[in-house]
């Protein structure tokens, strides 16, 4: 059930000026309205908003604005004060989107931090619009299909903007159930941060917090890293293995296609990485090495499936009990 127990409360620090207490704590700049009705105070920022704005897009605000509030409740300049836990960044960024709308969207990116509050301040607070928001993003970072999970690799879709290691940070805040793909493949990417990142995380420039993998997530990025290792060789394997066309028109094509292989073996490609060989890549490695295009198409073909089953059973790589993962598309 949406929280509704936010009460307005009494501060050591508050001070009186004319007749009611105010805070010594700075205004935002941008969402300070002088005809605000409730002025929110997160960390040490004051946000003077309208009562109406948060009420239409928030249950929990709807109901706190039903509830009386004593004759001596705080108040700022006439206004309801609600001291909130939530940090003044994640709330501007809320804010902004609520009374500008996603200006980001005609400019850059939204970056993981923005993303983020989205995610934290929606769920908290019951509101469905900017949940969706978040969503949005994060099913773009984390694609289930190996088309779109290439057009991120190769910079053609445009993500959330992000350091390396704040991978750690979106693994910590999507391990809701319902966000079972997007916690694996934030532990996937995991898996290719250096040894020390890995394990020792990352400092948040706004918070100054040092942001580490839960204990349980670190054992499983270790663990699931030799079984990425492993999938990486078998879809080598497979290829070696399988048969080609049928309609061949090349007289050396399994010559070329071993070739292609041992060269792909011979490259410098990530080792804990099974996708990170695109449908590009792929084919453009075979016709190099001489492969005609129907025994080309059989390749690449298999090398997709294989992909793609990684990509379907991603969250059981990081499971304590690996169910079978063999990239067999034969499987």
């Amino acid at each position: 059930m949406p929280r509704t127990n936010y009460q307005l409360e009494n501060e050591d620090h508050l001070s009186r000026r004319d007749g009611e207490r105010s805070l010594e704590v700075p205004r935002h700049e941008t969402l300070w309205f002088d005809d605000g009705s409730v002025v929110l105070i997160a960390g040490n920022t004051q946000f003077r908003v309208h009562k109406s704005v948060l009420a239409c897009k928030s249950v929990v605000f709807q109901d706190l604005f039903t509830v009386p509030q004593p004759d001596d409740a705080q108040t700022v300049e006439g206004c309801p004060a609600v001291h909130l836990t939530d940090s003044a960044e994640d709330l501007e960024d809320v804010l902004d989107v609520l009374y500008h709308g996603l200006r980001y969207k005609s400019s850059n990116d939204p970056t993981w931090r923005m993303v983020r509050a989205f995610l934290r301040i929606s769920d908290k607070y019951t509101m469905d619009e900017i949940r969706k928001e978040a969503l949005y993003h994060l099913n773009i970072y984390a694609p289930d299909n190996t088309e779109d999970w290439d057009a991120i690799f190769t910079g053609s879709t445009s993500c959330i903007s992000y350091e390396p290691w704040e991978e750690i940070d979106i693994a910590n805040n999507t391990r809701e159930p319902d966000l079972q793909h997007i916690h694996a493949v934030a532990l996937y990417n995991c898996c290719h941060l250096p040894t020390k990142t890995l394990i020792l995380g990352g400092t948040d420039m706004y918070s100054d917090a040092r942001i580490e993998l839960s204990r349980d997530d670190l054992v499983a990025c270790v663990t699931a890293r030799e079984r990425l290792r492993i999938a990486t060789s078998d879809i080598l394997k497979q290829a070696l293995r399988c048969n080609l066309s049928y309609t061949c028109t090349g007289s050396n094509c399994f010559t070329a296609r071993n070739s292609a292989i041992h060269s792909w073996r011979d490259m410098d490609l990530p080792l804990y990485d099974p996708l990170a060989m695109t449908e590009v890549d792929a084919r453009t490695r075979y016709q190099v090495a001489g492969v005609c295009e129907p025994c080309v198409e059989v390749l690449v073909g298999l090398h997709q499936t294989a992909r793609q089953n990684i990509l379907d059973k991603l969250p059981t790589y990081f499971e304590e009990e690996l169910e079978e993962t063999d990239v067999n598309p034969q499987a």
